[in-house]
């Protein structure tokens, strides 16, 4: 503590980091509350906390004046110190002062970033560049100037696929919000995966991708394997590393992460860096991402993942899966936001543990005029599927479905995709004489999906397992398409019954089949639900995400009150019988304590760990 610092004057010239401490010390610390001190740096540092406001609140705001810690010769100095130093009391006062000052802050905050928005609009509009703010903008109020120089320009997004080579909607998404962002004045650039490259594993190659700078990491299939430590990768780690460090951006956003690593996160908040990161699906607690039991039923209980898989593999020791997913919720508290496209998912993080404050809900964008394209008459209704052909999907209910249609020479059932249920659909079709009925179009090129449109009716999507916000359905109602799908998870906040499609009961082929017939004999609900389901998904567009984006790249960060939890870092065999109860006691007693192999920590985090030696049952450090 600096006790010499007893003027506004020596205070005001302190470095940065000196002026928070003193700041914090004298007027906002509380017990034990390291989150405070991070919290206002933080905001001094994005420009949204300055020393100027700091100093005008001390001298001159009645909460400052209340505070009077900076002048010892106040009469009422003595009162309050002694009030303080009573530890519940004191506590209590110091809280009801923030809970005045800070609401009052956040005020002044929220009128400038709303001036801001408008400048920026106007500033966009007329297509003026970054470089030229600082000559367009003399007229600006001060206060507004001050947030448009600290206003991050390098956005850094991490994804484990990223297209050309993409696995499905999540990595469309990371490359439409990079498009976007460039477009808006943004510098961009894309870590992620890729499988297709013919370097060596984890050899790194950089190029440009439709204007994007994009880092391509090679990795295999076991890089993605969950027996195995697929959240974990110390070479994809160095990359990572580099980048930040010659890129430094002033946000990394995160998309799927897994089959890179979940150490990324820490990595970036080691430098400092605002994180967000945009859930797709159950991956932040399931390990299998679908939320999904191997008998096919749809879990209730977050913290029952041995009854799906008990180990995972660490160089041939057996981990136990609760320490998996201990493991990755703990370096995702590091997350400043997560962005949750349907609120139907981030219900369940929430159900899982995660904040509720700390997860935003921003549909996912699409680019509305791409899709605008007549369609192509045809004396047919045509049904179509896009995606992988996986038994989560649901595909085979489609064709299973058929046997219930009448006047099935009247519809044409297409399905575009591959994978590993290809062959048995092709052999339904064959044994059950479909063939005139069903179209396979295998796996298509994105840029050829609104044209697959143009010759679509209407799009069927019937999973079996709960679909965040699926980019399928709103690039079908971008086309004009209605929707039949699941009744279940985020397709029930797109698809409204008889507004802009039909739902059926998951897993149910007849009642697919009564939806598909419901079409078939009405075939004028086809343009009406159509048109519905455009006006629904142009409210939602891709400037309207990007707007929604960008606000919360600017917003500051949330203090998080919450304690994380005391981590003890272990050496030997968890699955000892021993060490299993002596862990599942600690559990039971303590609800906030986990234990992760010390191998799985960076000396930063081990830092904050308890070591425990199991096979010596020993404390090593603390």
């Amino acid at each position: 503590m600096h006790n010499n610092i007893d003027t506004t004057h020596h205070l005001f010239s302190l470095p940065d980091e000196l002026f928070i401490e003193n700041v914090y010390i004298y007027t906002l610390q509380r017990e034990a509350d390291k989150a405070g001190k991070k919290y206002f740096l933080s905001q001094l540092r994005e420009g949204l906390l300055g020393k100027q406001e700091i100093f005008y609140i001390l001298k001159n705001s009645q909460e400052g004046k209340n505070i009077h810690l900076l002048n010892k010769k106040d009469k009422y100095y003595h009162i309050l110190h002694k009030l303080y130093k009573i530890p519940l009391l004191g506590y209590l006062l110091r809280s009801v002062i923030i809970l005045f000052t800070l609401p009052h802050r956040e005020i002044k905050r929220q009128k400038a970033y709303a001036q801001l928005e408008k400048e920026l609009y106007t500033l966009h509009k007329e297509k003026c560049s970054y470089d030229d703010f600082y000559t367009i903008t003399q007229h600006l109020n001060l206060n507004t100037l001050h947030l448009l120089k600290k206003l991050p320009k390098k956005i850094l997004l991490c994804s484990n696929a990223y297209p050309p080579n993409f696995i499905g909607g999540a990595e469309l998404i990371a490359h439409y919000q990079a498009l976007e962002l460039k477009a808006q004045g943004y510098e961009v650039e894309v870590f992620t995966g890729d499988f297709n490259s013919n370097t060596e594993h984890y050899g790194i190659k950089t190029e440009i991708y439709e204007g994007i700078r994009v880092h391509r990491v090679k990795v295999t299939p076991d890089d993605f394997d969950a027996g195995d430590i697929n959240f974990i990768h110390p070479h994809i780690e160095a990359h990572f590393e580099t980048i930040v460090t010659t890129f430094k951006p002033s946000i990394v956003h995160m998309h799927n992460i897994i089959g890179l690593s979940v150490r990324l996160v820490s990595m970036a908040k080691a430098h400092n860096i605002k994180t967000v990161m945009t859930l797709h699906d159950g991956w932040g607690f399931c390990f299998k991402n679908t939320m999904m039991r191997n008998d096919g039923s749809f879990c209730q209980n977050f913290s029952e993942c041995q009854k799906c898989q008990e180990y995972i593999n660490d160089n041939n020791a057996d981990i136990p899966m609760h320490i998996r997913q201990d493991y990755i919720k703990y370096l995702l508290e590091d997350i400043d936001y997560f962005i949750s496209p349907s609120h139907y998912l981030k219900e369940q993080y929430v159900k899982a543990g995660f904040d509720t404050n700390s997860i935003i809900v921003i549909s996912n964008g699409i680019d509305v005029e791409k899709f605008k394209l007549p369609k192509i008459p045809s004396d047919k209704i045509r049904f179509t599927f896009i995606g992988y052909l996986g038994h989560h999907k649901g595909v085979k209910l489609i064709v299973e479905a058929l046997k219930y249609i009448k006047k099935r020479e009247n519809i044409l059932v297409t399905i575009v995709g591959e994978g590993p249920l290809k062959e048995e659909l092709d052999t339904y079709v064959r044994t059950h004489q479909l063939e005139t009925y069903v179209a396979f179009k295998g796996k298509i090129d994105n840029r050829e999906v609104p044209t697959l449109f143009r010759h679509t009716d209407v799009y069927i999507l019937p999973s079996q397992w709960p679909e965040n916000q699926p980019v399928t359905i709103t690039e079908a109602f971008a086309s004009k398409t209605p929707v039949i799908g699941t009744d279940f998870g985020g397709i029930k906040e797109l698809v409204h019954p008889h507004t802009t499609g039909l739902l059926f009961p998951m897993g149910e082929s007849q009642a697919l089949a009564a939806s598909m017939q419901f079409f078939i004999d009405n075939p004028q609900k086809i343009t009406e639900y159509g048109e519905n389901a455009y006006h629904f998904i142009k409210e939602r567009d891709f400037s309207h995400q990007i707007q929604q984006l960008t606000t919360l790249y600017h917003a500051p960060l949330l203090l998080k009150y919450h304690k994380k939890p005391l981590l003890v870092a272990y050496i030997g065999d968890s699955t000892d019988t021993k060490a299993q109860e002596k862990i599942h006691l600690a559990r039971l007693k303590h609800k906030n304590i986990i234990f992760i192999p010390l191998s799985w920590l960076t000396e930063d985090m081990q830092k904050n760990a308890i070591t425990w030696n199991v096979e010596e049952d020993l404390i090593v450090h603390h």
